[in-house]
């Protein structure tokens, strides 16, 4: 397998969501946490960031495009794209056929597998807009920091505004019960 890692210049110095990914396998005890997502012709997903993960893509069947900052890199089958902390990107299906890939986030973190879990649960019941974002703000600020999805700007003025919803959802018990509806053990 190919591994390529954007040089800073190009990504600027680096997660189901609007592609609807659908959760295929997470093995929350690797060092590195993956989870097999799919997703479908034309989905995808804001532009995001993560402060402590490293997030790696590796396309399995049809072909990922990846955005990283302003350069979009295709991947095919077998090659793997690593996004470092702190760089804006999403991925995306720019082509006529689904695409299945996994993603894989380093130091492991089983919260950020949960959150990928929760959002296609969020999405399949329908709590999600278009964009698989959810409707609420206390299960968007719980998926948010579970991920440690952060929004660019303009979306990062959001940030301080969703994060203490989180808070207030994790005291009354939110986030158990999500786990428990959406990420049985």
């Amino acid at each position: 397998m190919r591994s390529r890692t954007p040089s800073p210049q190009a990504a600027y110095s680096q997660h189901g969501h609007p592609g609807r990914p659908d959760v295929c396998a997470a093995d929350r005890r690797n060092e590195q946490h993956p989870a097999g997502l799919r997703t479908r012709s034309g989905r995808r997903e804001p532009p995001h960031l993560h402060h402590a993960l490293e997030e790696g893509f590796t396309c399995r069947d049809g072909e990922l495009s990846v955005l990283l900052g302003r350069q979009t890199l295709n991947v095919p089958p077998g090659e793997t794209v690593t996004v470092a902390r702190g760089v804006i990107h999403r991925f995306f299906n720019a082509t006529a056929r689904p695409v299945r890939f996994r993603i894989e986030v380093s130091p492991g973190n089983r919260d950020f597998g949960d959150s990928l879990i929760i959002l296609q649960g969020l999405a399949n019941d329908g709590l999600t807009n278009r964009k698989s974002i959810p409707k609420q703000p206390a299960p968007m600020g719980l998926v948010a920091e579970l991920g440690d999805i952060w929004s660019p700007f303009p979306l990062s003025l959001l940030n301080p505004v969703v994060r203490p919803f989180a808070a207030r959802a994790r005291k009354q018990g939110m986030l158990q019960e999500l786990r428990r509806h959406y990420c049985p053990s």
